[in-house]
């Protein structure tokens, strides 16, 4: 009878802890960063050293079908609010039905942001209870450019100031005042680092840990990017290389002088980077030295494409002002953008895969991937609300969302899903359908291509498959006359100086020289331009 007893016990502590295990709710830490190319981390090729995020891939998994919404505001709305930018909810979510942050409090999630938000109203009043960063798209990395808040009041900027490292330190004071305040109580971190988007901004030991690395030019840094990708199985070995842009020049063309400027752009570029990957490395160490790794899901990725922008190079060069310091208002340039994109084809703001293809990386209990796969299952931003609501144990379907809850396909470690999607951002445009992608930029023609054999989109079919582009087409037009009432006008064009195509209809990139005279750039003279 005893032994009946102590069996009867011993089955019911085990189902009572299997039980706890299936309904405990795991920590989120979402990290973010911010116009980072496919190809810019060390576990996705590049040069960077990302020793914490290579671990992170290491032990979790990596994504090669990762889309974003091309673009800062569109994506960050997306994330929240699971709706595409339309009429219905606006380019920054304004009139969305659902909010991530409000949805997880509801569950029972302390729920915490440090860094960028640049979404609808005040990050407070859409479910975050902790708040510090800034609302707007980007500052200047050493000062803030007085945009920095702490919850609702303006916070101090000390001397030693990198927004970089701020963010981080915020983050971390909130995981322990969560920890502090209920160890039981799950919680919501969303770390939306602002680096490595512009300016260039990083501290010069970093930089010159890089310097000369890219002085082989961009040709060179590219084809060891796509070796890497194919070693490392992010891409297969048979993929179609992308063709230098028509409208950038060869790196043999440039002078002395440009090429040194553009192997520093870079460098600082990729210091931005290891910086950030050392701040995660922080964050990791948190949840390892309090006991919270193991019940914590953490998703890293990038929200859109590189940057190919170059605003503000002729200044810079007048001033005599280099990329690095408190005034710099450089940016990477349209070359360096491109190879940041490897394999793949355009831009940020471009719906071509450059444009809205990013890494991903995931690690945690409710992932059923053996450590360090590679899964080509397709991933939207719009699926992370109702997946992290899932995992949160929420009930019922959010109103008016649209991402699929992949939670059940994350547990058994799947890798093929039924995916479409449909989406436009200014003159670019696109359709998918299975491997089917009809493609626009700038408002040109459509151009259609088979994702399965050609994913860097550089064999145009559209001639070959009339019905295919036909139909896609259709599905364009009636998606989009469904929030706006009136045609797609393909012929309104995008200006001169934003055209981003990568044939003759480009805008030129004309590199920048190094400046005749270097001024001091140890003191913000004069806040940067913010994008």
């Amino acid at each position: 009878m005893l032994k009946f007893f102590a069996c009867g016990l011993t089955f019911l502590i085990t189902c009572n802890l299997l039980f706890c295990a299936d309904v405990s709710k795991p920590n989120i830490v979402m990290i973010v960063a911010d116009d980072l190319g496919y190809s810019d981390l060390g576990c996705y090729g590049g040069e960077a050293a990302t020793p914490h995020l290579d671990r992170l891939a290491a032990n979790g998994v990596r994504f090669t079908q990762f889309y974003n919404a091309a673009k800062c505001e569109p994506t960050r709305a997306a994330l929240m609010t699971s709706h595409r930018n339309t009429h219905q909810v606006g380019f920054y979510g304004e009139r969305a039905e659902s909010f991530l942050p409000a949805l997880l409090q509801e569950q029972g999630y302390r729920t915490m942001i440090s860094g960028k938000w640049h979404v609808s109203r005040h990050p407070l009043d859409r479910g975050f209870q902790r708040f510090y960063g800034h609302e707007e798209g980007a500052s200047n990395f050493y000062t803030g450019s007085g945009l920095i808040q702490l919850d609702r009041a303006k916070a101090e900027i000390p001397d030693d100031y990198y927004t970089t490292d701020a963010f981080t330190d915020y983050a971390i004071r909130f995981m322990e005042e969560a920890k502090q305040k209920d160890d039981e109580q799950p919680f919501f971190l969303y770390l939306a680092y602002t680096a490595p988007h512009t300016p260039l901004q990083a501290p010069q030991a970093g930089i010159e840990k890089y310097r000369g690395q890219y002085s082989v030019g961009w040709h060179k840094i590219k084809e060891k990017r796509l070796k890497n990708l194919r070693r490392l199985g992010l891409v297969a070995e048979d993929i179609h290389p992308t063709e230098w842009p028509e409208n950038l020049p060869q790196w043999d063309e440039l002078t002395d002088s440009q090429k040194e400027m553009e192997d520093l752009r870079m460098a600082t570029f990729t210091a931005m980077i290891d910086r950030m990957d050392q701040q995660i490395g922080r964050v990791l160490h948190w949840l390892d030295q309090n006991g919270e790794r193991e019940n914590t899901l953490i998703i890293f990725f990038s929200d859109n494409g590189a940057n190919p922008f170059d605003r503000g190079s002729e200044r810079m060069v007048q001033r005599g002002i280099l990329p690095g310091g408190p005034n710099s208002a450089w940016s990477t340039g349209t070359a360096w953008a491109h190879v940041s994109n490897t394999p793949f084809r355009l831009y940020k703001r471009n719906q071509h895969e450059g444009g809205i293809r990013a890494p991903l990386i995931m690690q945690g209990p409710t992932l059923g991937y053996q450590a360090g796969s590679i899964s080509n299952l397709p991933v939207h931003v719009l699926d992370f609300l109702p997946t992290l609501y899932s995992l949160a144990r929420g009930s019922k379907r959010p109103p008016g969302i649209e991402g699929t809850d992949l939670a059940p396909l994350w547990k058994d470690g799947v890798e093929t899903r039924d995916y479409a999607m449909i989406d436009s951002l200014l003159d670019h445009r696109y359709v998918r359908k299975g491997e089917w992608k009809l493609v626009s930029v700038d408002g040109e023609p459509w151009e259609l291509y088979d994702l399965s054999k050609d994913p860097s989109e550089t064999m145009d079919l559209a001639a070959q498959h009339e019905k295919v582009k036909a139909g896609l087409q259709k599905d364009f037009e009636q998606w989009w006359m469904s929030f706006s009432r009136k045609p797609f006008e393909e012929s309104r064009g995008t200006n001169a100086a934003a055209r981003m195509g990568d044939k003759s209809s480009g805008a030129r990139y004309i590199p920048s020289p190094m400046p005749s005279k270097v001024a001091n750039d140890e003191a913000p003279q004069q806040d940067v331009d913010l994008d």
